[in-house]
């Protein structure tokens, strides 16, 4: 501590202080250093402050939130102090309540590559996934089957947090999952596409088909033997006269 007060920076800092309008806590919370230090500094204890090194980045927060000379601040008040402790092997810079403890980097490196490891399966998983698999459908275990009705209803079930179109038309989901369709057949083979729609964009389709034979009118042809009158029709002879 030194003899004249003049020549303390604690009056420096305490006008500096007032003329901001800044107390203790306010000029904590702008500059990031402890109100204990602030307090030391106000109360001349220098041997209770960081070392030369720390406490000269101290200085040079205040002076430029007051808007002082930093550099005239330290070598006026701090840097031939004997009571400012030298940096030694074992000094190391005070923690405060607004600092942001250090996260160990290898932990932090170590916990990323698991991270990235774990997105990669599960972005591995649902890519391969086939969603086709989530969709159930009655009636359709054969790849082909037949009917005989013009109007097929297809029923089934599928996850309803996926979009489902049959033949390019959107088919409403049951919150179940159950959902059904009506189609028009054409005579012959019809093909049934069925589009699936499921996480991150993933589209699968499937295709079946479903035979329609038209039930045959069995109209029985009666071949109607039309007998047809048969009239006799004798020529008449034309006398003609006999000459001798």
């Amino acid at each position: 501590m030194k003899d004249n007060p003049s020549n303390n920076f604690s009056v420096v800092l305490a006008e500096a202080m007032r003329a901001k309008g800044l107390n203790t806590s306010k000029l904590s919370r702008e500059t990031g250093i402890s109100e204990r230090f602030i307090r030391f500094m106000l109360e001349d204890k220098t041997n209770q402050l960081p070392a030369a090194p720390y406490l000269h980045g101290y200085i040079m927060k205040i002076a430029e939130k007051l808007e002082l000379n930093g550099e005239e601040v330290w070598n006026m008040y701090f840097k031939n102090d004997e009571g400012v402790k030298s940096s030694g092997i074992s000094d190391h810079l005070p923690k405060n309540r607004f600092a942001v403890s250090k996260i160990n980097k290898k932990i932090f490196i170590f916990a990323l590559v698991i991270i990235a490891v774990v997105a990669y399966f599960i972005i591995q998983t649902v890519i391969g996934f086939d969603i086709s698999r989530k969709l159930s459908l009655e009636g359709f275990n054969e790849n082909i089957i037949v009917s005989q009705e013009k109007n097929y209803t297809i029923k089934g079930n599928i996850d309803p947090s996926f979009r489902l179109m049959i033949n390019d038309v959107l088919v409403e989901i049951e919150e179940d999952g159950d959902f059904e369709k009506t189609i028009e057949l054409r005579p012959d083979f019809n093909d049934i596409v069925f589009k699936v729609e499921g996480p991150f964009n993933k589209k699968e389709k499937l295709i079946k088909q479903i035979y329609y034979k038209e039930e045959s009118s069995s109209e029985e042809e009666t071949n109607s033997v039309s007998s047809t009158s048969t009239i006799d029709y004798e020529p008449e002879m034309e006398t003609m006269p006999f000459y001798q």
